[in-house]
């Protein structure tokens, strides 16, 4: 299929290039050739065209070759042939037609009308590309890209759709933005690739619009304008890209460059989400979840969740783990919020490898296991998750499931609440106030309670209204 849709439509253009460059009486008839009902005065004209094709064809003529190849590859007045079109392309090809050229890497590298073969197809592209013919450019930088008839060379890669986006290859453009944004094959340069990917924006394509959108909003290569960033994913989006859709409903969602609008930001995701874009039904599933502006549907909620977690998307996966766990929109089925939790958590997803820990702590949908929930807590911890920390350092103070390691537990527990994790930072403050575990420190204690209890923290608050109450500490 590939190679019909690239080279047909090169073809194409290829053709109408030749109504410049053939003799007038061939550039009527190929306009006439794609009618598919002629009048019989018509079928005459195209068979005149065809003998005269054969004939200027047969002397040598590289222009009547390749016409009369691009028919035979059509079957446009003659059988369709792949065969015949191939040998047409090599003699044009021999003669420097670098159309020719780039017909014949099209052929070999698909298969048509001949074996399938990288080398030769490489071989054809580079003599095409070096005479500049821009698609040739274009599938030459892709062949060093791909390793396909070459080693992998991403310089050259760069090189090529350099030069072909240089003519206005619009893909090429949008290819090259990418190359200089990731860094791949030269050095990462977002100012480049916003240049690369503007040009190609302006030639309307819709992936250059959506990256040129991300840049925008990350103010990558350009300044964070997230005004500019909501043109371009809307143009992207009109052409029904589903993660500039999908971007537009975040826009909405979070009020970045226009007015908070849940409804707006409900009708953008499922856009995207009904073309299947995972991140977008996961999206959706949480505006659902969290009743953002719209009316609270837990079925419709763990509709989307289920949509994107059957796509692999791993907080889909968990959200509908809990989902499950919890009964909420689903009949509760803790084996099954095991299941997905655990997809998750092989996957590497931090809040996965967590609630995997504590499915395991608590034997919830499986045996309880303090090895694993340990292990799994680990994992989490290792990605910098704060509660993960907490879980550890709760485990290893008081020696449950592991050996007890008071000093290794500390040193959890600050980590957790230097990242902000509440409990963690509670658990400090009232360690302080005990002196038994860390050096006695009443007035430390009290003032880390009292810090955390008025900048709205819950849990310090519960804790210190605990402490005024009874004058001791509350067990936590």
């Amino acid at each position: 299929m590939r190679a019909i849709n690239k080279l047909t439509s090169q073809l194409v253009i290829i053709w109408m290039i030749f109504t410049l460059t053939t003799p007038l009486g061939y550039a009527a008839e190929r306009k006439k050739d794609y009618s598919p009902n002629k009048s019989h005065e018509e079928s005459q004209k195209t068979s005149t065209t065809i003998q005269q094709l054969l004939k200027a064809s047969e002397q040598g003529d590289i222009n009547a070759q390749v016409n009369l190849g691009i028919k035979f590859y059509f079957g446009k007045g003659v059988p369709q042939s792949y065969e015949e079109a191939f040998k047409l392309f090599i003699k044009a090809a021999k003669q420097g037609s670098s159309n020719a050229q780039w017909c014949l890497g099209a052929m070999y590298q698909d298969g048509y009308g001949v074996q399938k073969n990288f080398q030769e197809a490489l071989k054809w592209y580079s003599k095409a590309a070096e005479q500049g013919n821009m698609t040739a450019q274009h599938d030459l930088a892709v062949m060093y890209y791909k390793g396909e008839g070459v080693t992998k060379d991403y310089k050259q890669t760069v090189k090529w759709f350099s030069k072909a986006a240089e003519q206005g290859s619009i893909i090429a453009q949008s290819c090259l933005g990418y190359m200089h944004s990731v860094g791949i094959g030269t050095s990462q340069n977002y100012q480049e690739a916003a240049k690369w990917y503007t040009k190609a924006a302006n030639q309307e394509d819709a992936g250059a619009q959506y990256s040129l959108g991300t840049m925008y909003t990350y103010g990558q290569g350009v300044k964070i304008d997230h005004k500019e960033a909501l043109k371009w994913y809307t143009k992207a989006a009109s052409k029904g890209y589903a993660a500039a859709q999908s971007n537009i409903g975040f826009a909405y969602q979070n009020g970045y460059g226009v007015e908070k609008d849940y409804l707006a930001a409900m009708e953008w995701y499922t856009k995207a989400a009904e073309q299947g874009y995972a991140y977008a039904q996961y999206n959706l599933g949480l505006l659902y979840d969290n009743s953002s502006g719209v009316l609270e549907n837990s079925q419709a909620a763990v509709k989307w969740y289920s949509k994107a977690a059957e796509q692999g998307y791993a907080h889909a996966q968990v959200n509908l783990g809990l989902r499950y766990s919890k009964g909420q929109g689903v009949v509760q089925d803790y084996k099954k919020a095991s299941e997905w939790i655990f997809k998750a958590a092989n996957q590497g997803d931090t809040l996965g490898e967590l609630n995997a820990g504590y499915l395991y702590a608590n034997g919830i949908g499986v045996e309880k296991d303090l090895k694993e929930a340990l292990k799994w807590y680990s994992k989490a911890a290792n990605q910098g998750d704060s509660s993960a920390e907490w879980h550890l350092a709760k485990m290893y103070m008081t020696g449950d499931g592991v050996n007890k390691n008071t000093e290794k537990g500390i040193s959890y527990l600050r980590s957790a609440a230097e990242k902000g994790n509440s409990w963690a930072g509670t658990t400090i403050a009232v360690l302080k106030i005990e002196g038994q575990v860390l050096p006695k420190d009443i007035n430390g204690g009290m003032q880390q309670l009292i810090v955390m209890a008025e900048s709205g923290d819950s849990v310090a608050q519960y804790t210190l209204g605990e402490v005024y109450f009874s004058g001791e500490i509350g067990r936590i």
